[in-house]
């Protein structure tokens, strides 16, 4: 029970900063916020005995930041993709179960490389924040899963409201053109 609460409050904690990720209108800051999410989940995979998870996102704290700091290409993709397969499929003793987050995993790190604006890296945060909420109740890391149910559902007004605002100051420059 002990290792299902240390699990579930290290969860909380990476659910911070995957929250922050969702709602930060900076791309740079939103996967920093990425980056610490992914290694507090990873050690709170130990607790739970979810390997797949934890191996998986283990070169995700890496990636994230090599794309905050502009340095992700093509050739990261690849590798971090057969990185993410090969290692996942080598420790998963979870089933079709142990498949989410390596396919989450890859998901990710194509969308890093292939989402050139915010709006389209909210979008793929949040499939992927999905995908983990649903993979989090079947490994009983509930605050996890709640907090990235919560979390899917602010990340779709957040990105309301930047649609909103990108129209708005759309209107407002073309506005001032036509004077």
């Amino acid at each position: 029970m002990n290792m299902l609460l240390t699990g579930n409050l290290l969860s909380a904690v990476a659910s911070v900063f995957l929250g922050l990720s969702c709602v930060i209108n900076d791309k740079k800051k939103a996967y920093h916020c990425q980056a610490l999410e992914s290694a507090f989940l990873m050690i709170s995979s130990v607790f739970f005995g979810a390997w797949v998870r934890m191996i998986t996102l283990a070169p995700t704290v890496l990636r994230n930041e090599l794309v905050a700091f502009d340095k992700y290409k093509k050739s990261y993709t690849v590798i971090f993709t057969i990185i993410a397969v090969i290692s996942g499929l080598l420790v998963n003793r979870e089933g079709p179960m142990g498949l989410f987050p390596i396919a989450l995993a890859v998901q990710l790190t194509v969308c890093n490389y292939t989402c050139k604006t915010l709006l389209s890296t909210k979008v793929s945060f949040l499939v992927n924040v999905l995908g983990w909420s649903v993979y989090s109740f079947m490994i009983r890391d509930y605050a996890y899963g709640i907090s990235t149910f919560v979390i899917a559902v602010a990340a779709v007004i957040s990105m309301i409201r930047y649609r909103k605002g990108a129209a708005g100051e759309a209107a407002k420059t073309a506005a001032k053109e036509s004077v």
